[in-house]
C-alpha cells in the first residue's frame, strides 16, 4: 500500500506593490532596500526569474502591525 502526501501549499507572497501598500511605504523603498542590503527591515523577498520580488505575506504583516518579521514565523 503506497502512502500519499498532501503536498504543502506555498507560503502567501505579496508583490512589492501590494506589499509597500501594507507597509505604507513607496514600492522603491523596498526595492532599494533589497539592492542595497538584501532585504527589508529583515524580511528577505524571492526573486523571481521576471525579476519582480515577492515578499512573505505572514512576514509584511507581522511588521505592519510593530511586531519583527521573525516572531511572524
Amino acid at each position: 500500500m503506497a502512502t500519499t502526501t498532501t503536498p504543502t501549499p506555498p507560503p502567501r507572497c505579496y508583490a512589492t506593490k501590494t506589499a509597500a501598500r501594507i507597509l505604507d511605504r513607496a514600492p522603491h523603498t523596498l526595492r532599494k532596500a533589497h539592492c542595497e542590503l538584501g532585504h527589508y527591515c529583515g524580511v528577505t523577498p524571492k526573486k523571481l526569474p521576471t525579476g519582480g520580488l515577492l515578499w512573505p505575506a505572514e512576514e509584511i504583516d507581522a511588521l505592519a502591525m510593530g511586531r519583527s518579521p521573525k516572531q511572524a514565523a
